[in-house]
């Protein structure tokens, strides 16, 4: 199915095909359409990450709130999006990527106005955690739509380039746009904002007709999906509180050995169950291992960093809340300029080269902010830093393509979730294992350089070994040009 013809059956209407000559002029003006309306999506879902962050001080003093009771204003939405990530993907694949996207949008939307009108905060922090649940559903069904429809690989890299330009402005002007809002408007408006991107989301999705194949009538793998759901909470717990619910502790050796005896049931269920939500085969495939290592390393070695940089530069280098805000822009920026300039490179290039050659950039801007931080050289870590942040975004969208391209068309949904899982999981595990580090900044990035070194070795040997035994099927390998 190319794009064009699959535009035709996603946004219009067959009565409107008069002639063919009028499918052409539709085909080549409004084929990206459906990346783009996924791609604004995208954009909200990190927004409300980014900018909700910047308005907590403002809420603690509206609510009356501790710093305690303030963080579950950002942990609820991130928790709820985490944890229902699976659930999403499956049941997007059974219902529909098309109506997921739907429900998502207008989950998000109810929710992003509870919490603009919270009468009090347990009614916020519901409102963040619906926002987070209608996030999962627009993550996982928005990812698998765009990578059904865009099924030749030129068109596929060009689509998830114009999502990940998107999405990564969000990441470039999310915090600064938040500021200017609150500041003009209220902290209101930053979740009043979501009101109209969510009906441009719903309105591009209604007009849609779902595409041939992307549902499955399976029944739903409940217990699997309760495991994987328990495990993702507790993980997240123990990362963000340690071993702790109120004022009982209980041994980290104790949570950890529940997470592997919880992970271990899932597993067991899902080899047991005919109709797994996690088709574990595919983790067998060595193509397919290596593409998800990318965003998982990525996320311990780049994402991470978000957490511990201007923490840096405020105790090793002093510099300002106003000067720190410029700098950090050179870290984001190249998720909001490279990865369309890339899309050429992307085509030409072998996934055995491309997404190791990525990560290995990563490496190699990690290894600059060490030695920056050693010599405390402002102009150092800044070259570090947009030298890291080219070589994540230039893979950071794409292996999302790939990936989807790469597993049955009727898993795409619980392959798109599987993957922001270890997006997300990656970003939890790097940022509690960098923690142990910031005494010694040099130490902390050189911690990123073996992640990131590593990985891309690990990446380049598993995705290589497929491409040498000509295993084009499931396992990632590039498609004939």
């Amino acid at each position: 199915m190319t794009t064009s013809s699959g535009w035709r059956g996603f946004f219009v209407s067959p009565d409107l095909a008069d002639t063919r000559d009028t499918w052409a002029r539709a085909g080549r003006t409004t084929k990206y359409v459906p990346a783009l309306v996924m791609g604004v999506g995208g954009f909200m879902a990190t927004f409300d990450l980014t900018a909700v962050s910047l308005v907590l001080t403002d809420l603690g003093r509206q609510f009356s709130l501790d710093v305690a009771d303030s963080v579950w204003i950002m942990n609820g939405y991130s928790l709820a999006l985490t944890i229902m990530l699976l659930t999403a993907g499956v049941l997007s694949d059974r219902y529909g990527h098309r109506l997921s996207v739907i429900v998502g949008a207008a989950l998000f939307l109810v929710a992003s106005v509870a919490c603009a009108f919270a009468p009090q905060y347990g009614i916020l922090v519901g409102g963040r955690v619906l926002q987070g649940i209608g996030g999962a559903f627009i993550v996982c069904g928005g990812l698998a739509l765009v990578g059904r429809l865009y099924t030749e690989k030129a068109e596929r890299i060009r689509a998830f380039a114009l999502m990940g330009t998107i999405q990564g402005s969000a990441l470039a002007v999310g915090p600064g746009l938040g500021g200017v809002i609150a500041s003009v408007l209220g902290w209101q408006w930053i979740f009043l904002i979501n009101v109209p991107l969510c009906s441009i989301i719903i309105a591009g999705c209604l007009v849609a007709m779902e595409q041939p194949g992307s549902r499955r009538d399976n029944p739903l793998d409940v217990p699997g999906l309760a495991a994987f759901s328990v495990f993702l909470f507790l993980a997240n717990w123990l990362l963000l509180y340690g071993p702790s619910v109120g004022t009982m502790t209980m041994g980290t050796s104790v949570v950890v050995a529940a997470l592997i005896a919880i992970f271990a049931v899932f597993v067991w269920t899902e080899r047991k169950v005919r109709h797994p939500a996690v088709d574990l085969q595919l983790f067998l495939i060595r193509g397919f291992v290596g593409l998800a290592l990318v965003p998982l390393c990525l996320a311990v070695s780049y994402w991470s960093l978000m957490v511990y940089l201007p923490m840096f530069f405020e105790s090793s280098l002093h510099l300002g809340i106003d000067t720190l805000s410029y700098v950090m822009l050179f870290f984001t920026v190249p998720m909001f300029v490279v990865p369309y300039l890339v899309t050429r490179v992307v085509a030409r290039s072998r996934q055995s080269t491309f997404y190791p050659g990525g990560v290995a950039v990563v490496a190699v801007g990690c290894l600059i902010m060490a030695a920056g931080a050693q010599l405390s050289a402002l102009a150092v870590v800044v070259v570090g830093m947009a030298v890291g942040g080219i070589g994540a975004a230039i893979v950071q969208n794409q292996v999302t393509g790939a990936l989807l391209a790469s597993a049955p068309p009727d898993r795409a949904g619980s392959v798109a979730a599987s993957m922001t899982i270890l997006r997300w999981g990656g970003f939890a595990v790097g940022s509690a294992l960098l923690s142990n580090a910031t005494n010694s900044f040099p130490v902390l990035f050189a911690i990123c350089v073996l992640v990131a070194g590593a990985g891309a070795l690990c990446i380049f040997l598993l995705i290589r070994s497929d491409e040498t035994r000509h295993d084009q099927g499931v396992t990632g390998e590039p498609e004939p040009r």
